[in-house]
């Protein structure tokens, strides 16, 4: 019915948006390591800003740099690639 076809939609969209996000994240590590690394505590490991300081041996501020960095990096990235994005996806990661 309509909900299985909309549920679908949501599926491939939540999909494309996953799989747009780590294409980005690839292209940025040989660009800015730190900022990546920053992006995979955070977003992948779930770490706040202060985990991913302790973690990678940096203040909390210049982890907070390299975040939005990496965040306006990364956004740049996917809207080049696949267009504008939906301001759902525009809230803070």
């Amino acid at each position: 019915g309509v909900a299985v076809e909309q549920l679908a939609q949501i599926d491939d969209a939540l999909l494309a948006t996953a799989n747009g996000l780590l294409d980005a994240l690839r292209g940025l590590e040989p660009v800015h390591p730190l900022a990546a690394d920053v992006v995979w505590l955070r977003f992948v490991a779930g770490l706040s800003l202060d985990h991913a300081s302790q973690a990678l041996g940096i203040a909390p501020r210049t982890v907070s740099k390299h975040w939005n960095f990496a965040r306006a990096w990364i956004r740049r990235d996917m809207e080049r690639r696949h267009g504008p994005l939906r301001p759902a996806l525009d809230e803070p990661l």
